[in-house]
C-alpha cells in the first residue's frame, strides 16, 4: 500500500503534486473533514500556491489553539501532509532545500510565533 507521503515523494512535477493533494482531500470523510476548523479547512487545490496557502492556514489554526481535542489530531494529520507537500513543491521547482533553522522560521506566520522564539531564530540577544 502506497502512503500519501510516498505519493508526494514520487511526484515528478507540480501538476502531480497538485493531483496527490486533491486525492488526499477527496479521501477525507465528511465527518473527519468537519473537525478541521472552517478557516483552515481546504476547499480546493488548483495549484501549488493553494498547497502553500492551506499549509499556512493550518499552521495558524494549530498555533492559535483553534483546534482542540479530536480536532487537534485531525489538524495535525492534515498539517503534516501539507507541510511535506510544501517542501516537495520547492524540490520539484528546483528550489534549494531549506536548512533546519530556515524551516523553523518559515513554519509559522508572524502572528503565531512567540516573540522569544523569533528573537532566538534571528540571533538577537535575550533580554
Amino acid at each position: 500500500m502506497t502512503t500519501w507521503f510516498t505519493q508526494l515523494e514520487d511526484a515528478a512535477d507540480a501538476s502531480e503534486l497538485v493531483a496527490v493533494a486533491r486525492d488526499y482531500l477527496a479521501s477525507w470523510e465528511a465527518p473527519d473533514l468537519a473537525l478541521i476548523p472552517e478557516a483552515a479547512r481546504p476547499q480546493r487545490v488548483k495549484g501549488v500556491d493553494d498547497i502553500a496557502h492551506w499549509h499556512n492556514r493550518l499552521v495558524d489554526c494549530y498555533c492559535t489553539g483553534a483546534a482542540l481535542g479530536a480536532n487537534c489530531e485531525k489538524v495535525r494529520d492534515m498539517l503534516q501532509f501539507f507541510s511535506f507537500a510544501v517542501q516537495r513543491a520547492a524540490e520539484v521547482d528546483e528550489q534549494p532545500r531549506v536548512t533546519e533553522r530556515e524551516a523553523a522560521a518559515r513554519l509559522f506566520s508572524d502572528r503565531s510565533v512567540p516573540r522569544l522564539f523569533t528573537s532566538a531564530m534571528a540571533g538577537a540577544p535575550e533580554r
